[in-house]
């Protein structure tokens, strides 16, 4: 549970700001992926959220109830959460990596596996999972946030949502 703020903790970033910029660029997001909602700086803590354009904070509401988290840290951009990622990564046309049965399996139990030898490294990308249930067609969601580490990619999946796939 998020513990409750003040209304002044938030600060609304403009559309220029350069974590919006960023973000745009490392994934690719259009200009309409995000129409409807506001990015906001949680000045206490670094993080940057992101609520429906109506919402304002309100002093005492827990931060949670506000909004979703889009990144722990304001200085990078493109270390999102998982909430986000599963929210908007589907919108994501850049900065992605689609992994098949067997890597999917591993990266949602946390661990690391080779870089794909196609895919330039960048320090985080989009991770989308192949999943394919017994007797149906499979399908393709976004699990999470994916590290470069030394040619390995490494699953930062939080804990709370790793499974056996």
């Amino acid at each position: 549970m998020s513990l409750p703020t003040s209304a002044a903790a938030f600060e609304r970033l403009p559309k220029d700001h350069s974590f919006l910029v960023e973000l745009h660029t490392a994934f690719g997001f259009s200009d309409v992926t995000f129409s409807g909602w506001e990015f906001w700086h949680r000045i206490e803590s670094s993080a940057v959220w992101l609520a429906r354009e109506h919402v304002r904070p309100i002093s005492g509401i827990p931060t949670g109830a506000f909004g979703l988290m889009a990144s722990k840290d304001i200085a990078q951009p493109t270390r999102l959460s998982a909430a986000f990622i599963q929210r908007f990564g589907r919108a994501a046309n850049r900065g992605t990596l689609t992994l098949d049965c067997d890597g999917t399996r591993i990266f949602a139990k946390g661990g690391a596996q080779g870089w794909p030898p196609d895919l330039t490294p960048t320090h985080y990308v989009i991770v989308f999972g192949t999943f394919s249930p017994t007797g149906q067609h499979s399908y393709v969601a976004p699990l999470g946030r994916g590290r470069f580490e030394r040619g390995t990619l490494c699953s930062d999946l939080p804990k709370s949502l790793r499974f056996d796939s």
